[in-house]
């Protein structure tokens, strides 16, 4: 279900780039399938590290008091908490555009 999840959503478009047919052409099992999703994920994880070692690194360097480094990352957290708790929502407006549940996951509906 992940997989046609994501082969169809807009953003999650790396699907249609590792080879995954549509749904009117059959999918072909290639060798490297499980290397490539390996490589995705590792690229995902160096991304996230790079990018919070790049924030503790300028925070540290341009904000010089402790009120300062406090608000810069409070404002992040809050910026990248309401995306988080928002996502879900690009679900909901699949299912509502769709007025199908099938790509509705289950903790959405309880």
């Amino acid at each position: 279900m992940l997989d046609k999840l994501c082969s169809q959503h807009p953003i999650c478009s790396w699907g249609r780039r590792l080879g995954r047919g549509t749904d009117d052409e059959p999918r072909r099992r290639r060798r490297g399938d499980h290397h490539d999703h390996v490589v995705v994920v590792l690229l995902l994880l160096a991304a996230e590290v790079a990018f919070v070692a790049a924030v503790a690194a300028l925070v540290l360097n341009l904000a010089h008091t402790h009120e300062r480094r406090s608000m810069i990352v409070g404002i992040l957290c809050v910026l990248f908490g309401t995306g988080m708790y928002a996502a879900p929502l690009s679900v909901m407006k699949m299912v509502i555009q769709t007025k199908s549940v099938e790509y509705m996951p289950l903790f959405l509906s309880l």
